[in-house]
């Protein structure tokens, strides 16, 4: 491999891993669409967080209310939905 093919394999792999970086920060900064729209369909309060009794509304929601809720506050607050990897099978059977 020559000096030409080592530098553009190299300048490849930065602007790779600088776009994965930034694609990262973008999706951890940001509440995705399914998670408002969670709140907005559960937290009948409107107090920004869905309680267990708001949860009753959906099995699915209902069954992972307490893996998703993880200071065991009985609340889920846009936080805890958003860290969830659940919350993506709950909006999957809708």
């Amino acid at each position: 491999m020559n000096r030409f093919e080592k530098f553009f394999l190299a300048l490849l792999t930065l602007i790779t891993i600088q776009t994965l970086l930034i694609a990262q920060s973008q999706a951890s900064t940001t509440e995705s669409p399914s998670d408002k729209e969670l709140m907005a369909q559960f937290d009948d309060d409107q107090d920004g967080f869905i309680s267990l009794k708001e949860a009753v509304a959906d099995a699915r929601l209902l069954r992972l209310f307490s893996r998703i809720d993880d200071n065991a506050d009985g609340l889920l607050s846009a936080q805890e939905l958003m860290k969830s990897d659940y919350v993506e099978i709950i909006t999957m059977s809708r």
